[in-house]
């Protein structure tokens, strides 16, 4: 600690960081902004309510979004030229199942609609894989999957 004079009057000049008060207080905010920020996260979070079936045609997306749409049918499945959209509630939680078509000339509409534009609403993406035809179009699975993981960003989980 420095003494400066002043005016005949000794005044004692303390370094403001070191104070303890002080440093309480920026910890206790530094914690509440923590806290909020962690809050809003969740909050955001929370909104995403859609979950994105994608895959190489005849991979089974269909079949499966089918399944989920009526448990005690067995699903009519169909080459897909647009997408299927199910509003389901999942233990009180509103959920959006969207069946994403296959063909390759649609997948740049997935990119720009669903994995740009929407991509705040994704919970989650399920890429299917026939495990049939695996052998024979290896490499377009992993080129699609490479392209949806990409474009999803970190946030949403494949």
């Amino acid at each position: 600690m420095e003494q400066v004079p002043s005016s005949g009057v000794e005044v004692e000049v303390k370094p403001v960081v070191m104070e303890p008060t002080v440093l309480a207080v920026i910890l206790a905010l530094l914690a509440v902004l923590v806290t909020i920020a962690f809050f809003m996260f969740r909050v955001l979070r929370d909104k995403a309510d859609t979950f994105l079936i994608v895959g190489l045609s005849d991979s089974g997306k269909t079949h499966i979004f089918g399944k989920i749409a009526n448990r005690n049918l067995e699903p009519v499945t169909y080459t897909s030229f647009q997408e299927n959209i199910l509003d389901v509630d999942i233990k009180g939680k509103h959920m959006k199942v969207v069946d994403f078509p296959g063909a390759e000339r649609l997948r740049k509409q997935l990119i720009e609609k669903w994995l740009k534009k929407e991509r705040s609403s994704l919970r989650g993406i399920a890429f299917v894989v026939d495990s049939s035809s695996f052998s024979k179009r290896a490499r377009d699975v992993a080129e699609f999957l490479y392209d949806v993981v990409l474009e999803s960003g970190k946030k949403v989980a494949v």
